[in-house]
């Protein structure tokens, strides 16, 4: 060692290092400062016995002008044992290796080039594992580590994975002495406990894209599960194999904004209605974060582009051969319905789906909201809201609409529940005289059951002329859509029809004497059969 020694360095803020001797300068840069294997697999330099670490690499440059040389150094243990690497040229593509110390791989380079200066690694290699012993054993004294019921959880986190990134590292580089170069080995998992934590690590091999699809099938499956972030967090706590909630909510997130883009929401402003429901009313919604939404959103309303729906979706029909190309009509059905959120606000949605797609029909997500807006159904409310809504559906009727090259035409239906269908038609409720939307009969003409009723009213006079028609008080909002293309959802007939005939059936067991605890007892029993 020479007498004269300095060194220069912030290491390991900036890699670089600069290493003065009497005659001599060193420039290096660690690249990797690497690791010590078990004590009980250590090796030790000659002389000042200072620690070999493993996965060492580090590049030296000395010398000025057309004698400067550079090369790479680098340690790997195999078999527990230190080999040491020299790599030189001009892209480092020639190497000299030796198991016994770094000396030696000089000495092996010197007999190579026969270049007297290549001596001077002899010195610079066991500069350099100096330097990196230090450097080590000072950031251990510097920063002792605190137990595990001490630390942070973020600290622990960060353990855990640089644990897990060695262990595998160590697993790469050890398996290539075990098997075949050709056999595919796999590090599945690690898994280890503290007195505090246990740790399940998982080493994933799979491609960003199946980690894409992964979590947007988690996102797809809460919200069709209505799956709260809280809900999903705690679960993510228990089942490790879980993405964390983070991820499922950047990426709900980033599929929101992308959706933005190809069906954007316009705002429309409402004239603020009474939005509260009413004592007795029951809520349909009782979600927290939902109901402040709404109620946040009180005197706005989002509309969706029917085009911009139909621009998304029809491909993908026309591809499974839901839709004919050939035959290119779509049926169209329109819905709408109000309801409760919480106790604060009503909700009014107007929804639209493709009748084509029968065996999906039934499925909540093949219903495309195109009108959201809190506050009452009432017709002023609704004309203003669907403004753009149907003026779209004027121009499909009209023109059609082109998606691929393909003009598709459309047939119009609207079904709702009877109240709903009676405020779009403009016309009274049901419990009014003239309570009919196709026929002009009257509530004292019920009980005529010999006379056969028959569809007298048609949109085309409605939209000439609505008063002619008693009980007509507004031109019908949907008036693109036949008048015998408007139906009334069957089950909501259907419940209103059963509660009456069961209504009907009490009243006749109470007037027999006959609603007794076995009467009971047959409806209680029967009752737990339609449930299950």
């Amino acid at each position: 060692m020479a007498k004269y020694s300095q060194e220069i360095t912030n290491y390991p803020q900036e890699p670089n290092i600069l290493y003065k001797e009497e005659k001599h300068n060193f420039h290096y840069t660690i690249f990797q400062e690497g690791v010590y294997p078990p004590d009980s697999n250590i090796k030790y330099t000659s002389g000042h016995r200072y620690k070999i670490p493993d996965k060492y690499e580090v590049q030296t440059t000395w010398g000025k002008g057309e004698n400067q040389k550079t090369v790479k150094c680098k340690i790997d243990y195999i078999n527990n044992i230190p080999i040491f690497y020299v790599y030189f040229g001009q892209n480092f593509e020639n190497q000299v290796r030796s198991d016994k110390s770094a000396s030696n791989a000089a000495t092996l380079l010197h007999e190579i080039s026969k270049n007297k200066a290549i001596l001077l690694l002899i010195n610079v290699i066991n500069v350099e594992i100096n330097v990196n012993n230090n450097y080590i054993l000072n950031k251990h004294t510097r920063s002792a580590l605190k137990p595990v019921n001490e630390a942070s959880n973020s600290t622990l986190t960060k353990r855990a994975k640089n644990l897990s990134t060695q262990i595998q590292n160590y697993f790469q580089d050890q398996s290539k002495n075990y098997y075949n170069q050709n056999d595919i080995l796999n590090l599945k998992s690690l898994k280890f406990s503290t007195n505090t934590k246990s740790y399940e690590i998982y080493f994933r091999n799979q491609d960003k894209e199946n980690k894409k699809q992964k979590v947007q099938a988690i996102v797809q499956a809460t919200d069709q599960s209505l799956i709260s972030r809280e809900a999903y967090r705690s679960l993510a706590t228990i089942e490790h194999k879980l993405p964390h909630e983070y991820l499922i909510s950047s990426e709900k997130i980033q599929i929101n904004k992308e959706m933005e883009v190809v069906i954007p929401i316009k705002l429309i402003n409402m004239q603020t209605t009474r939005v509260g429901i009413g004592f007795y009313e029951e809520p349909h919604i009782i979600d927290e974060e939902i109901v402040n939404q709404m109620v946040s959103a009180i005197g706005k309303a989002g509309c969706r582009s029917i085009k911009d729906i139909l621009k998304y979706i029809v491909p993908k029909l026309n591809n499974d051969g839901v839709l004919n190309a050939t035959c290119p009509i779509i049926n169209l059905r329109i819905s709408g319905d109000g309801r409760n959120v919480g106790r604060k606000v009503k909700q009014v949605m107007v929804t639209c789906a493709i009748l084509d797609d029968r065996k999906n029909l039934h499925f909540p997500d093949k219903h495309f909201t195109t009108v959201l807006y809190p506050g009452n159904e009432d017709y002023d409310s609704l004309k203003n809201a669907m403004a753009l809504f149907l003026k779209e559906l004027h121009e499909l009727k009209e023109f059609g609409l082109e998606i691929n090259d393909i003009i598709w035409q459309f047939n119009f239906y609207f079904s709702s529940d009877w109240k709903f269908l009676c405020i779009c038609l403009g016309f009274n409720g049901a419990n009014s005289k003239h309570f009919c939307p196709w026929c002009e009969t009257s509530k004292d003409e019920r009980g005529r059951l010999e006379t056969n009723w028959k569809m007298t009213k048609t949109m085309e006079q409605l939209n000439f002329d609505y008063t002619v028609y008693k009980g007509h008080q507004q031109v019908p909002l949907f008036n693109m859509i036949p008048l015998d293309h408007w139906l009334i959802d069957e089950l909501h007939v259907m419940l209103r029809i059963t509660d009456h005939l069961w209504n009907l059936m009490l009243n006749e067991l109470r007037e027999m004497d006959l609603f007794d605890d076995l009467a009971r007892g047959v409806i209680v029993k029967e009752m737990d059969h339609i449930k299950y």
